[in-house]
């Protein structure tokens, strides 16, 4: 069965990265902004309903929902000295349709293990609220830390931009999608004030391979980032850049490890970027909802498929000169192919793209024709 709300969330992607690009856009953009009142109204009129909604229905969504209880056990089975990513100790819902009663069935933790570590010191610091409010606060804060960032990137009229946020915030407030997004909009902010590549986009580089060891969606945005950072400073000639690029992305791949390797990095493997592939594993395990999955189903087909769909995607971005443009190819693609639909994946392109709208143009955009090359080899950025 296809996922209808993870459906809608890639269409409306779509739509609105169709729509960026029509010459109605600025009409649109001028229409809204004519209608100010009203787009306000409707603004926090959506935003204080969530609230309202949230507040009345805060038991059931704590029971809808699995990642909190994910979470939290993962975060107190490893500081009881406990390996998550080897033992059966997280709950999770074993199917994506589900009625009530919701079953729950242990198994391993799937999120990368910087995800675990700092949703562990959360805990930590708020498990006295009870749960679920901890892990809620926790995603308040990161979520908070992401709009203040947002904010100070596009200085986006806060009347406009705290309803937005915070419909969002209700959204995706059982999910630790929050700490990834927080991560990618301090990439994106580094993005606009990089003025040296080295010292400048390089941190962009950093904090998307930061959000990357939390959830392994976002690892589209840091390898898309990368080669087009690596196809520049390669045109440039530019080679104490492009060494500064590849340490960087070397230096990941350390951190990667060195936090993986207390767990086993092998077992850290299995229970999160391998996990779906094991039809054993899957018996007890929430898969579907996406469109390949629909068209294969448990095929065997299905993993060499997508790993040909994204393979091809990556090719076909280097022929865009927009890093936006690459962003959503590669993610609509990564988003058609997975094994499970979950709602928060789309979040991480969903920013790029509303960035791009309020920003009103890319400072992303065209990497290449953003720097020039100075007489001392460091690349700025044109003035």
């Amino acid at each position: 069965m296809l996922d209808i709300v993870f459906s809608l969330l890639l269409i409306a992607l779509i739509a609105f990265w169709a729509l960026y690009y029509r010459p109605g856009r600025e009409r649109i953009v001028e229409i809204l902004r004519r209608n100010r009142r009203f787009l306000l109204i409707a603004l926090w009129s959506l935003f204080l309903s969530l609230l309202v909604f949230f507040a009345s229905s805060y038991g059931y969504m704590a029971d809808s929902h699995d990642i909190d209880n994910a979470v939290e056990a993962a975060a107190e089975h490893l500081s009881d000295g406990g390996n998550p990513y080897t033992d059966n100790v997280v709950p999770r819902f074993p199917e994506v349709y589900y009625s009530s009663p919701r079953p729950l069935v242990n198994g391993t933790y799937n999120y990368l293990p910087l995800d675990l570590y700092i949703y562990t010191a959360m805990w930590k610091t708020l498990s006295f609220l009870g749960s679920p409010h901890w892990f809620v606060l926790a995603n308040a804060i990161f979520s908070l830390i992401a709009t203040a960032l947002f904010w100070y990137s596009t200085k986006t009229d806060p009347k406009i931009l705290i309803p937005v946020a915070g419909s969002v915030f209700i959204f995706f407030s059982f999910d630790n999608v929050c700490l990834t997004a927080a991560l990618v909009v301090a990439g994106i902010l580094f993005l606009k004030r990089g003025t040296v590549v080295y010292h400048g986009l390089l941190p962009a580089l950093l904090f998307f391979g930061l959000a990357s060891l939390t959830k392994t969606y976002a690892v589209v945005v840091l390898i898309v980032f990368l080669i087009m950072l690596v196809q520049v400073e390669t045109a440039k000639r530019n080679a104490r850049a492009l060494l500064m690029t590849l340490a960087t992305g070397v230096a990941l791949i350390g951190l990667a490890i060195a936090i993986s390797v207390p767990f086993g990095f092998g077992a850290v493997l299995d229970s999160t970027v391998f996990f779906h592939a094991d039809p054993d594993l899957r018996i007890n395990a929430s898969v579907g909802g996406t469109p390949l999955y629909q068209v294969l189903g448990d095929s065997d087909l299905y993993f060499p498929i997508s790993a040909a769909l994204m393979f091809a995607a990556l090719l076909l971005t280097l022929r865009f000169r927009s890093l936006m443009d690459r962003i959503m190819i590669a993610e609509i693609v990564f988003l058609s192919v997975l094994l499970k639909s979950t709602h928060s994946a789309p979040l991480v392109p969903a920013i790029f793209l509303l960035w791009a709208y309020v920003s009103r143009r890319l400072s992303v955009d065209d990497i290449a024709h953003m720097i020039r090359p100075r007489a001392d080899g460091i690349s700025e950025k044109r003035g």
